[in-house]
């Protein structure tokens, strides 16, 4: 089942990304051009699992149009290191999977600000 949601993921991310004309995210400052379109790989992936599995919870429709907030460069080492309660059960291994999560942080740190931020959840005793 594994192997197939990794197919799946792999094959939304490449259908998302063709044909777009605005690419959605900035290329890090010293990033070589030999690396560009692997970052860019990981992007459509991170972008298509952050769909799957954060964003019915965390995208806001504003003015018809649905966007994807930004998340603070601690906030995205938290939930990669799965690091809040509440998403104890939606952020397991069964659910999102190492690798998963970092070509999530890796979109989610990547792309085009929309000016939406996220607000942290409470912290738990």
């Amino acid at each position: 089942m594994k192997k197939y949601i990794a197919c799946l993921t792999i094959l939304l991310g490449a259908v998302a990304s063709h044909g777009q004309k605005k690419q959605g995210f900035s290329y890090p400052a010293n990033l070589p051009d030999s690396s560009k379109k692997s970052f860019a790989k990981q992007f459509a992936q991170g972008r298509v699992l952050y769909t799957i599995s954060c964003g019915k919870c965390h995208d806001k429709t504003i003015d018809g149009k649905l966007t994807i907030p930004d998340f603070s460069l601690p906030q995205l080492m938290d939930y990669e290191l799965r690091m809040y309660p509440q998403h104890a059960e939606k952020l397991d291994d069964r659910h999102v999977r190492d690798e998963d999560m970092v070509k999530i942080v890796h979109f989610l740190r990547y792309k085009d600000r929309t000016g939406l931020y996220v607000t942290p959840p409470a912290k738990q005793p």
